[in-house]
C-alpha cells in the first residue's frame, strides 16, 4: 500500500522557510540533510508537552489532539493537507469552533524559524477546507511575569490571546502559500544546486543547506556580511572570505576576520593582552555556574524560564601557581541555591579578579541570587565588580583562522589546547547537563545511576574553569616569547 502524502503544519513552516528544502524532505529523504534530533530539541519536546498538560486544566470543555484533514483538490495528485489541533471548543452563541494553539515559549513569535500565526493560520485554512466552521483562533503562551508560589496555578503561567484578526490578515496569503507548496511538493525535478538561503546569515539556514549549496564552504561571507553586502558578494559568486576583494567595503571587524582567513594565521595584540593580564588581581578565581531553565518554574520565588543555578565549579590560582579546586552540585531543586551560597561565600575570599567566559551569565545568575538571599546580596554584587571576562581576548586580542570567527570556549579550547577535549567526557555541554541533572534528581533513577550522573555533571564543569586556566596560562606564556 502506496504512503499517504500529506502536508503537514510543520511540513508547511519548512516550505515557509525554505521551498527546496521542503521539496526535499517530502521527495528525497535520502537526501535531505534532516538535523538530528539534538537534546535542545528534545528538552523543548518536553517542555512543551509540560506546558500541554497545564493549558489542558484552563477549559472543561475543550476537546484535545483534534485531527484535521482535507484533499489538496483536482490537481493534487493525492496530497491532503493535515492538522492536529492542540484544543478546540464550540463556542455556544455562535455554534462555531474555536481553535487554540499551545506554545512553551513565552510570546508570539513570528521569526523564520517559529512563525505561530503562520501556523496557527495553516490549521484554521486547513479545519475550514475541511468542512469545520471556525470562530475565533487563540494562542495559549506561557506568561513571562509569573513567579512560582505553592502549587502551579495555570491561569497565572499562562496567557491565552486571541489572534483572530491577525488570522483573518494571514488567510488569504497563507492558502495561496499551501497551494504553492502542493505545486510544488508534486514536481517531478527542482534545481537543487543552490536555494534562496544562500543570501541569509548562517543562523538562518535551512536544514539543507549544504545539500544545496554544495560551493559554500563551512566558514563563509555568510558568517561575516549581512544582508546587501552578503547579497552583493553571492551575486558575484564569492562564498569563502579569502576571495572577498581587497577593496570591498567593509566594517574594521570584518575587515580583520576576512583577513585572517587571507592570512591564515592569529592575528595577536600583545599590548592589549598584557595590560588586560596586569590588571588582575592575585589570587585569581575562574568560575562558571550550570543552571537549568523551563518555562514552568520549578522552584518557589523563580519566574518562568528563570535559570535556577544547580552546580558551580572554581579553580583559585594563586600567585606562587599553586592552584585549588571547589565545586558544588545540589542533590535536590528545593535546597540548591541555599547551599551553594554558603559555598560560595566559604571558597571566594574578598580579594581577587573573578575569571569568567561570557560574563552576561555568570553576572545575571549573580544577581538573581542575591535577590533570591538578601543576606548575600552585597557578596554577590562585589563578586560581579570584580569579574573580568576571558572571552574578550579572544573577540579582540587573540584571533585564529581556525577559530572560524567564533570565541566560544568550545571552539578555542581545540584549537590552542588540543590536549584538553570535551569529547571523552559523558556530558559535553550545557544542554546535556540540564538534562541529565534533571535525570539525576528524578526519584525514578536508581541511587547507583545517581553517583554516576554527579560525577559526569562535576567533571564537565571543573573542565569548564580549568579550561580558563590553562587558557590564561597559554597567554602569559605567550607573552614571556
Amino acid at each position: 500500500m502506496p504512503k499517504e502524502k500529506i502536508i503537514t503544519k510543520s511540513d508547511f513552516l519548512i516550505y515557509c522557510r525554505c521551498a527546496k528544502d521542503f521539496w526535499l524532505r517530502k521527495n528525497k529523504p535520502d537526501v535531505y540533510q534532516k538535523q538530528e534530533l539534538n537534546l535542545f530539541f528534545q528538552k523543548l519536546i518536553r517542555e512543551g508537552y509540560e506546558v500541554e498538560s497545564y493549558a489542558k486544566t484552563l477549559f472543561d470543555d475543550a476537546i484535545f489532539q483534534k485531527q484535521v484533514k482535507v484533499d489538496g483538490g483536482p490537481q493534487s495528485n493525492g496530497v491532503t493537507f493535515y492538522a492536529e489541533l492542540d484544543m478546540v471548543r464550540e463556542d455556544t452563541e455562535t455554534g462555531k469552533t474555536d481553535i487554540y494553539e499551545v506554545k512553551s515559549s513565552s510570546g508570539i513569535k513570528t521569526d523564520l524559524a517559529h512563525n505561530h500565526i503562520k501556523d496557527i493560520t495553516f490549521q484554521t485554512v486547513t479545519a475550514e477546507r475541511s468542512g469545520m466552521e471556525v470562530g475565533k483562533s487563540f494562542i495559549v503562551h506561557i506568561n513571562k511575569d509569573y513567579v512560582k508560589d505553592g502549587e502551579i496555578n495555570q491561569f497565572g503561567l499562562l496567557k491565552v490571546v486571541d489572534v483572530t484578526d491577525r488570522v483573518q490578515e494571514e488567510k488569504e496569503q497563507v492558502s495561496l502559500m499551501m497551494d504553492d507548496a502542493l505545486r510544488i511538493m508534486n514536481k517531478e525535478d527542482v534545481d537543487i544546486t543552490h536555494c534562496e538561503c544562500i543570501f541569509k546569515s548562517a543562523g538562518q539556514w535551512c536544514d539543507s543547506f549544504h545539500v544545496l549549496n554544495k560551493d559554500v564552504p563551512e566558514y563563509s561571507v555568510n558568517q561575516i556580511f549581512q544582508k546587501a553586502k552578503l547579497k552583493e558578494l553571492i551575486d558575484q559568486k564569492i562564498y569563502d572570505p579569502v576571495d572577498v576583494p581587497e577593496d570591498f567595503t567593509m566594517t574594521e571587524i570584518q575587515r580583520d576576520k576576512v583577513t585572517l582567513q587571507k592570512l591564515q594565521t592569529p592575528m595577536i595584540d600583545k599590548d592589549s593582552i598584557r595590560k588586560t593580564l596586569d590588571a588582575l588581581v592575585f589570587p585569581i578565581y575562574f568560575f562558571d555556574y550550570e543552571s537549568i531553565n523551563k518555562p514552568v518554574p520549578m522552584v518557589d520565588g523563580y519566574k518562568t524560564n528563570q535559570h535556577l543555578v544547580f552546580q558551580y565549579s572554581l579553580h583559585k590560582l594563586n600567585e606562587d601557581g599553586s592552584i585549588e579546586h571547589f565545586e558544588y552540585l545540589a542533590r535536590d531543586m528545593e535546597t540548591s541555591t541555599q547551599g551553594m551560597v554558603e559555598s560560595l561565600r566559604k571558597n571566594i575570599g574578598p580579594i581577587g579578579s573573578v575569571i569568567v567566559w561570557h560574563e552576561t551569565f555568570e553576572k545575571g545568575r549573580n544577581v538573581e541570587l542575591g535577590k533570591l538571599h538578601p543576606e548575600a546580596k552585597d557578596f554577590f554584587a562585589e563578586m560581579n565588580r570584580r569579574i573580568y571576562d576571558l572571552k574578550k581576548v579572544f573577540q579582540k586580542d587573540y584571533l585564529h583562522p581556525s577559530f572560524k570567527g567564533s570565541a566560544s570556549i568550545k571552539k578555542v579550547l581545540p584549537v590552542l589546547l588540543p590536549q584538553l577535549s570535551y569529547k571523552s567526557l559523558n556530558v559535553q555541554d550545557g544542554t546535556m547537563a540540564m538534562s541529565e541533572f534533571e535525570r539525576m534528581i528524578n526519584p525514578e533513577t536508581s541511587e547507583e545511576e545517581k553517583e554516576i550522573i554527579r560525577e559526569n555533571l562535576l567533571r564537565y564543569c571543573e573542565l569548564d574553569t580549568f579550561a580558563m586556566v590553562e587558557l590564561y596560562r597559554f597567554l602569559v606564556d605567550l607573552l614571556r616569547e
